[in-house]
């Protein structure tokens, strides 16, 4: 073992490293052979000297070099000092040791550093081993036996051991893993503890400890000189200053209520205050108190009367100032000096006799609750305002004066302060306490003092709870807490680090649109009611401060307002950017507390005097507090937005530029592109510009030239940063994502964090990254945002304080840690930007700190805000993302290099804490299968008997125990341990336990290990394939249901075919095995993977909002079943067909090595276990163990596969032109295997069982051949297969979604099972929201009878809300005639009428409804010409309106069966246009009938009719069942878009037979009469002659005009294309020339062209168009090319395929428009744009092109342009034939039809002359027309070239 590895270390190496060879230096190519040559020569000697004496000392100096590495590991400075050293033979030893590179060298720690992390993680992982390994050494002792005795008997035995002990030897490849959760438990927990964190958690804390508070405030916070004299006076008015901002900033944010503002509120210190004064919140209720100990006190010493008071400070403090403000309000509105003297008598008297101890003497105690009466009325009277002065002084004086008698003859007992009243002189005979200075009580800051001593007598509450709302609580107590932490003092502004912040913006939400907010999803939930319902008390606060009447707002004011309020609680970049903000605002209150005066500090900052000194000074502070903060928001598309024409991005565009104009200190930057003519030619030209907001809006203040575009480069977010690094100053940045928020108090402690950059760190080496931690603001949303919010607070907490001490692996993990700018930005920056590799940039950049010296360190005394994903589907994205980042960082260099630097202890540290997190989840993963089918293994082979039979094992439970600790681990019980810890740690054991109790009530195990499948399947398939993607997560709320078909294509291939796979084996186990492991261990581990296994197929729709909500679950199947038959794939997104999805799902493998396909592949023999084992169980076997009945089960097999090779090529050659024969052979196929399965019955003794058990065997095998394939698909489709292997996963796809499908449907027929979701999924307030909003719709789709439906009367019929009457009205198209014929019925002339409009909104208000279901009455015409329709107030009889209706229905039955006829034996292949069978409307009619049995029937009562706005017209709708609708709150509307009919939008038939018509028509127009008669003027103002229309006459090439009267008819088709068409434009033939395309012109023709045929079609932007066609017309030829703008597919369809073999010989015509398009789609901000550059045009191939037929390319492109739908139809169906005779019929009958269609268009004014003249010259003498047709071929080609 010893010779092995010698040889071992220096092969891996020189494998591993082999791929590199290429680009490394040939020293380290020399090093590698040299190593493994020493190995070589080493292995002989030693087994040559083996034997001899020499051997030790040969051993020895093998040894050397590695005792030479135990001494650097020891010793630090020894390291150091060899890697400075330039002796030759260190640096030799250095090179033979490690590779010469500068990054990796100096990342060895001091010596107090390497004593933490080994001694003391190394006796604990000693103890760990010694407590896990007797685990295990009992049963290798009780197994030793047995496993010789097992291979001793049979070689197959060997496969008993693997069984049996693989999973346990894989369990030790997590132990550390489960170790380190444990130790970062204790460690994390004891390490919080002693810096001090939780100690205030809690208001009752705060307020025991608040005393202190303004002494840590003062010298944390603020560099005050604690040497002076008047210290305290100033600690106590700089404390007054911060914490008031503090609170200000509550009450901005609505956190909090004026009321609790009030009490929260510290007075800003004054010279003559000699007292304390508290916030109101600790003093409330203590007056009231203390009234009632005076109430109750019947002693006679002032001291058993005082001891009371001084037991609560709080008390004290709170009576001390009662009475020196009621002293001070008395002294200041008294204006006679005799009757200051009084009082002043009376105070001195007072303090006399406290000090004498004869207070009781001096004052009646009985008095003191009519004292507070009077009082309170006093200060009442001081607070109101007035208009009459005189009456306002009034009232004061005669409360003054209450109050003044109280206390002289109810408080005082000295007789003396009576006298002296009446004995004072009263010259002008006017009362004592008459004369007040009135002015004073308009002075701000004496108002301020009334108001606050008034909330001290008023409060009678506990302020125990204050402040209410919960955030507010936790900021209070986190921010007061972190305060008594390890912090360095904060330095002057002057002197502190500046600092930048850095944002990465794309185009994500900036801040919410009206629109938005108001937006209903299919629940009726908006976003601002959501919100509303999350935020209950944040919106009364904010009704509050906008409701206050001294802001005079307006409705636009309230309106934007509200507009913030839901941004800044949405993860937003308005919400960012105010955080950040706050550093600025902080900076602002510090630069005046450093620089004010013993004044301006006592006036306070908000109140300071801004004369023009203390102007100038304010303009000192500003300018210093911007040198030392800067805000650059790095928004990639700003340019792009400001020129985009969409909505959206021009509201983005403002927004930014308000929130710059509204913050001047911002900057944004961006990049613009532009195009500059570089020598001659017109060149791209990017620029990274700085950007703020000024005079000129957005003011650009610096531009760089970029030398290429930068998102093209690397990953997106951060090449974002790397553009926008350079405007940033200061010597430190911080990085702050988009979706993260900051606090008004963390602000302050800024100048604070930077400070560490200047402490001195662990030896030499100072911090280069400063880790802080984050606040997960998004936990109350809902239960997953909670799980996500605790998991991740653990992470930024307690896991990072051990990574970062004592480990000392803490890397940059994308939060808002603190950059060395200077070390950074010199080093390579702070993003590494490599697509691919580097998917999850953050953490590289602490990769690349580490290696090249840095350190990062962690500080959790400041926290920043965090939003996190808050839905199941954008938590499984970002996990997914998160697991792909981390299998390219297994790849990446980085990781290979720190794991060759780091030592031991500390490698294995940097391991378990970042790869091997995933790895050991994976590996927990791999556990579950080799266990299941090592079970599977000895439960089918039958070797499970005979090892129950040996007492030694059956007894043994060490391996149960292994397994058990694994079955921990998988549901995510060690995850909750730091969780539970630092809960604990900060907010109480007691609340922790809570916590863990509701979390697993709601699921959060559920959770977890669904999160568990996640990382482990897309970290495999990372390590395995590569090949990792950035997964757009989306920060919105998530008040939406996902449909089933979106969560199958999520989950499918991470989780669904997995979990029904270990189901698979766990049934196999449970029928066939009984286990030997029969203890409550084994079961628990059996119910642990079935858990596993329940959470992975159905955990995404038990966190699906309305998961098992009946009406939903019907219209996910709905929507599945639309998704799986969709199997076309041409161009389709996944979202709308199976086969792109299917393919997508395998796009891994297209770039995957040789090693990754044959894994694959090995991976996939798996499956053939199934049928192996378990056809030797059949009952048709009977029992026998031969070969054959293996051999013989594939003869199942082989018949399923050749059926559905048939049907593949059935379906691809046969179906579309012989139906009837496909279906013929798909019944002989059926009745085929159904004789096969009787005669194994009847003949074999096949039983039912055995049915189930092949479905268990054969399943998987059929899965194995689909994954083979998959992983073969370029030799499978080489050769033909693919076809077959598609069909077969269609199949698998269908029986995977219904075994899934099926329990959810049975859950949603119980209400109770929505309702207990929806109460697990969100908050108690959002549930009753949610529950109501449901009632609501509920009555909705009641009054809504006449509310169309976009799904089938099938589906319909499921619906449990759903009528007959519901189902016609909206699946008949003639529904709305019917309805209007029904409603003109005439009344009586003398009836009121009743106006009815379909915009409400729009109405006058006097129109509008006062109440539900009336409106206000009017006078109105019935004219035909008005614009309103009106109907009689009483509705017609039930028995006309279900007369007419069924009258109208059964005309268009028969119609349409008429047509339906006509169409009789065509084959129709255009599953597209539906039309209606016969049964189908029978079935309607027996409907119909239906209907008007149930409106005959009596009814209490007759519903209004309602009415609906189609179009321009009303149309108004009866109401058919009004006796099953209930009242309507709201007149019900339509839009235009539901009455759309798929039978409008209709193609030339051209199987059908010219019509007489057509032919009438064709004659004239052909006929050599009347060249020149305008026989086609459409609405655009154009004309068009007759000898134009000859050029359709066949054999004559169709003219460009013809071409452009087509284009015209089929645009105006399109404003009445059907619902599930897509939109298409057609463009005018060779909308840019051909020669302009080479020149810049192009773009200006296209712009100009495009714009004109855009606003022709009344058509608001390219972004609302789907489909653009562009003739091109040659000088030979005629073709068309497709942009879809939706895929930004490019398809060019052109007839000949032998003019044009190739794409290329097109002369660049499709390359060149796209590039022309592309230009012109980013100057309209089209979002698809950058996407349709990459794209290259393809050459559609069609069945029916021609080698031969040049002639009649343009009638080719006329069918082309109206058939084809691009990716939005599965079958393109033109109708033409082959090239043939018969093709050639076919283009000669579409000349005739396309000729009547345009003629006889409704869009053609002279259509009516054009009719008349064709039906004249048919009456003309047939001689005559016999001699107009001679030679007439030859006649009309020659006009058409004299024309031309």
């Amino acid at each position: 073992m010893f010779f092995h590895h010698l040889c071992s270390a220096a092969s891996i190496d020189i494998i591993l490293s082999f791929n590199a060879w290429r680009s490394l230096k040939s020293t380290q190519i020399l090093r590698y052979l040299l190593k493994f040559t020493v190995s070589v020569f080493w292995v002989v000697i030693l087994l040559i000297a083996y034997s001899r004496s020499v051997y030790y000392y040969l051993v020895a100096s093998y040894l050397t070099p590695n005792a030479l590495s135990a001494l650097q590991f020891l010793f630090p400075p020894l390291r150091r000092c060899m890697e400075r050293s330039n002796w030759r033979l260190v640096v030799f030893l250095m090179w033979w040791a490690q590779p010469e590179l500068y990054v990796g060298r100096g990342m060895h720690e001091d010596m107090v550093t390497l004593m933490k992390y080994c001694h003391l993680l190394h006796p604990q992982k000693l103890l760990w081993n010694c407590h896990l390994v007797p685990v295990t050494c009992t049963s290798l002792s009780q197994m030793v036996n047995l496993v010789f005795n097992l291979l001793h008997n049979t070689f197959d035995n060997i496969g008993v051991v693997i069984a049996m002990w693989a999973p346990i030897v894989m369990v030790y490849f997590m132990d550390v893993q489960i170790w380190y959760a444990i130790f970062s438990t204790i460690i994390g927990g004891i390490s919080g503890a002693f810096n001090n964190l939780g100690e205030i958690r809690t208001l009752r804390m705060l307020r025991l400890r608040f005393t202190s508070v303004p002494g840590v405030i003062c010298t944390r916070l603020v560099p005050t000189q604690t040497n002076r004299s008047d210290y305290y006076r100033r600690k106590m008015a700089f404390f007054s200053q911060v914490w008031n901002e503090f609170i200000i900033s509550l009450r901005t944010e609505d956190l909090i209520s004026n009321r609790e503002r009030d009490l929260l509120l510290v007075p800003y210190r004054t010279s003559d205050d000699s007292y304390i004064q508290w916030p109101l919140f600790l003093l409330a209720i203590k007056i009231t108190i203390a009234l009632d100990m005076v109430k109750g006190f019947e002693g006679n010493k002032d001291e058993d009367l005082f001891i009371k008071f001084r037991d609560d400070d709080y008390m004290h403090s709170a009576l001390i100032e009662c009475y020196q403000t009621v002293k001070d309000i008395l002294l200041g509105l008294l204006d006679d000096e005799l009757d200051k003297k009084i009082i002043l008598f009376m105070d001195d008297d007072i303090w006399r006799s406290l000090e004498n101890g004869l207070f009781l003497r001096t004052i009646c105690l009985s008095g003191f609750p009519s004292l507070v009466e009077k009082l309170e009325k006093l200060l009442s009277r001081l607070l109101t305002g007035f208009d009459d002065e005189k009456k306002y002084t009034i009232q004061i004086v005669n409360a003054l004066q209450d109050l003044m008698e109280t206390i002289l003859h109810d408080v005082m007992k000295n007789e003396v302060h009576k006298s002296l009243v009446e004995r004072a002189p009263n010259n002008d005979k006017k009362e004592r306490f008459e004369l007040i200075n009135i002015g004073l009580t308009q002075n701000k800051s004496w108002k301020q003092k009334v108001a606050r001593l008034h909330l001290l007598l008023t409060v009678k509450d506990p302020s125990f709870n204050m402040p209410m709302n919960l955030d507010a609580r936790r900021r209070i107590t986190f921010f007061t807490n972190s305060l008594f932490t390890n912090m360095p003092n904060a330095p002057t502004v002057s002197n502190m680090m500046s600092f930048s912040v850095l944002t990465p913006y794309y185009k994500e939400d900036v801040l919410y649109s009206e629109e938005e907010l108001d937006l209903e999803n299919e629940d009726g939930i908006s976003i601002l009611y959501y919100l509303r319902k999350i935020y209950p008390d944040e919106w009364q606060n904010f009704e509050e401060r906008i409701s206050n009447p001294k802001l005079e707002a307006t409705e636009e004011d309230r309106t934007e307002a509200t507009r913030r309020w839901a941004s800044y609680r949405g993860q937003t970049l308005s919400r960012t950017v105010r955080g950040m903000m706050y550093y600025k605002e902080a900076l602002d209150l510090q630069c005046f507390l450093d620089c004010a005066d013993d004044r301006e500090i006592i006036s306070g900052y908000r109140t300071s005097d801004m004369n023009i000194h203390s102007a100038l000074k304010n303009e000192r502070q500003q300018a210093l507090a911007d040198l030392k903060f800067t805000y650059v928001v790095s928004c990639q598309l700003y340019g792009a937005h400001k020129k985009s024409r969409d909505d959206k991005n021009q509201r983005r565009y403002a927004d930014i530029l308000k929130l710059m104009l509204t913050y001047p200190s911002l900057r944004v930057a961006y990049i613009d592109e532009r195009e500059d003519t570089v020598n001659g030619m017109s060149k791209k030209v990017y620029y990274s510009v700085l950007v703020k907001g000024g005079d000129k809006l957005d003011e650009e203040i610096y531009r760089i030239k970029l030398p290429g575009p930068p998102a093209e480069i690397g990953e997106g977010k951060p090449e974002n940063q790397n553009h926008a690094i350079i405007f940033t100053r200061g010597e430190a940045l911080q990085t702050i994502d988009m979706n993260q928020d900051n606090y008004f108090e963390e602000a302050y402690k800024m100048r604070n964090v930077l400070e560490e950059f200047y402490k001195e760190h662990h030896g030499e080496r100072r911090p280069t990254i400063l880790g802080l931690r984050e606040h997960i603001f998004t936990g109350s949303v809902s239960s997953l945002a909670w799980f996500m919010s605790n998991q991740e607070t653990t992470f930024v907490t307690i896991a990072q304080r051990v990574l970062a001490d004592p480990l000392r692996v803490r890397f940059h993990y994308g939060h808002p840690d603190i950059f060395d700018r200077i070390f950074h930005i010199t080093r390579g920056g702070v993003s590494k930007a490599s697509k691919v590799i580097n998917l999850s940039e953050d953490i590289f950049s602490g990769y690349n700190s580490t290696l090249r010296g840095g350190h990062v360190s962690h500080h959790e005394y400041i926290q920043v805000g965090k939003g996190r994903d808050v839905g199941m589907n954008q938590i499984s994205l970002f996990e997914a993302k998160v697991a792909n980042g981390s299998g390219e960082q297994t790849l990446s260099r980085d990781v290979y290099r720190l794991g060759q630097h780091f030592d031991f202890f500390r490698m294995l540290s940097f391991y378990f804490t970042t790869v091997g997190f995933y790895f050991s989840s994976m590996v927990t993963v791999l556990v579950v299968y080799v266990f299941l089918y090592g079970q599977t293994y000895m439960v089918l082979s039958g070797l499970e008997r005979q090892i129950m039979e040996k007492a030694a094992i059956s007894s043994n439970r060490a391996l149960e125990k292994a397994i058990a600790t694994q079955s921990f681990f998988q549901v995510g019980l060690l995850l909750v341990l730091p969780m539970a810890m630092e809960t604990g740690l900060e907010s109480g054991f007691r609340q922790a336990l809570g916590d863990f109790i509701i979390m697993q009530l709601q699921l959060a195990s559920v959770f977890f290990s669904f999160q568990l499948g996640t990382k482990a399947h897309y970290y495999g398939r990372a390590i395995l394939h590569g090949g990792s993607k950035y997964r757009a997560t989306g920060r919105g709320f998530v008040i939406f249901h996902v449909k089933f078909a979106e969560n199958y294509r999520l989950y499918s291939r991470s989780h669904f075919v997995k979990g029904i796979e270990l189901a698979f084996l766990l049934v196999i186990c449970q029928a066939y095995g009984e286990s030997y492991w029969s203890s409550d261990l084994y079961s628990f581990i059996n119910l642990s993977i079935w858990f596993l296994v329940l959470s992975w197929l159905f955990a995404p729709f038990v966190f699906n909002p309305s998961g098992f909500d009946w009406q939903k679950t019907v219209e996910d199947w709905t929507d599945w079943k639309q998704w799986m038959g969709n199997s076309d794939w041409n161009g389709f997104a996944e979202d709308k067909s199976w086969v792109s999805w299917w393919n997508l799902e395998q796009e891994h493998l297209k770039y995957t090595n040789i090693r990754g396909r044959c894994m694959e592949i090995v991976l996939a023999f798996r499956f053939f276990f199934f049928q192996y084992g378990l056809v030797y169980h059949l009952n048709i076997a009977h029992g026998s163990r031969s070969l054959m009945v293996y051999g013989l089960s594939w003869f199942v097999m082989i018949p399923v596969l050749l059926s559905l090779k048939m049907i593949s090529m059935g379906r691809q050659y046969i179906w579309m032109e012989y139906q009837f024969v496909f279906r013929v052979l798909k019944a002989l196929l059926f009745l085929g295997c159904l004789s096969t399965v009787i005669v194994l019955f009847v003949v074999c003794g096949l039983t039912y069982s055995d049915i189930f058990v092949s479905f268990l065997a054969f399943l998987p095998t059929g899965w194995a051949f689909l994954l083979i394939g998959q992983a073969c698909r370029p030799y499978i489709k080489d050769r033909g297969l693919w076809d077959s292997i598609t069909e077969m996963g269609h199949a698998y796809e269908w029986l995977m979604g219904l075994a899934i499908f099926l329990p959810i449907a049975v859950l949603s027929w119980f209400s109770f099972v929505s309702e207990f979701q929806t109460r697990l999924l969100f908050n108690q307030a959002f549930s009753r929201g949610l529950q109501i909003s449901m009632i609501l719709v509920g009555r909705k789709d009641k009054s809504n009878v006449y509310e169309f439906s976009k799904q089938d009367t099938r589906s319909q019929a499921l619906r449990p809300m759903t009528t007959p009457a519901i189902q016609i009205a909206s699946s008949h198209p003639k529904y709305l005639t019917t309805c209007e014929h029904a409603t003109s019925v005439s009344d009586n002339a003398g009836r009121k009428k009743r106006p009815l409009k379909s915009d409400k909104s729009k109405m006058d208000p006097s129109k509008k409804r006062k109440d539900e279901g009336e409106m206000d009455e009017g006078n109105h015409n019935n004219d035909d010409d008005s614009s309103e329709r009106t109907i009689s107030e009483e509705a017609p009889t039930r028995e006309n309106v279900a007369n007419e209706q069924e009258k109208s229905i059964n005309e268009s039955i028969k119609r349409l069966e008429s047509q339906s006829r006509k169409k009789n034996g065509a084959k129709k292949n255009d599953r597209d246009h539906n039309v209606a069978s016969k049964s189908d409307f029978l079935k309607r009619k027996k409907m119909v009938d239906d209907v008007k049995q149930l409106s005959l029937q009596p009814s209490p009562e007759l519903d209004m009719q309602t009415a609906t706005q189609v179009g321009n017209q009303t149309q108004t709708f009866p109401t058919m069942l009004p006796h099953l609708v209930q009242k309507r709150e709201k007149r019900i509307t339509m839009s235009f878009e539901a009455l759309k009919s798929p039978y409008l939008e209709r193609p030339v038939a051209m199987r059908n037979k010219i019509t007489i018509d057509e032919k009438i028509l064709a004659q004239y127009i052909f006929a050599p009469i009347d060249a020149y008669k305008i026989i086609f003027k459409p609405g655009d103002g154009s004309s068009y002659h007759k000898f134009i229309f000859e050029g359709l006459y066949p054999g004559i090439k169709v003219s460009i005009n013809i071409l452009e009267a087509w284009i015209y008819i089929l645009n105006i088709e399109e404003k009445k294309r059907g619902l599930d068409s897509p939109f298409r434009l057609f463009c005018q033939a060779n909308i840019v020339p051909i020669e302009y395309l080479k020149n810049e012109s192009g773009i200006n023709i296209l712009t100009e062209n495009l714009d004109l045929t855009l606003k022709k079609y009344e058509i608001k932007s390219i972004n609302d168009i789907d489909l653009l066609f562009t003739p091109i017309v040659t000088s030979d030829h005629i073709y068309v090319i497709c942009f879809n703008l939706k895929t930004m597919e490019i398809d060019v369809l052109d007839n000949i395929n032998i003019l044009y073999p190739r794409l290329d010989t097109y002369d660049e015509v499709p390359i060149k428009l796209r590039d022309v398009l592309y230009k012109y789609m980013l100057r309209q901000s089209h979002p698809m744009a950058e996407n349709l550059i990459t794209k290259q045009p393809v050459r559609v191939k069609m069945h029916w092109q021609t080698s031969k037929n040049g002639t009649d390319c343009g009638i080719f492109t006329m069918r082309h342009m109206e058939t084809y739908m691009s990716t939005y139809r599965k079958i393109w169906v033109t109708d033409f034939n082959d090239e043939s005779e018969n093709q050639q019929a076919q283009i000669n009958d579409l000349r005739y039809k396309y000729l009547a269609k345009i003629l006889l268009s409704d869009v053609n004014h002279e259509r009516n002359t054009v009719n008349r003249l064709a039906r004249e010259f048919d009456h003309l003498d047939d001689v005559e027309k016999a001699e107009m047709k001679d030679d007439l071929f030859n006649k009309l080609q020659q006009r058409q070239n004299d024309i031309g």
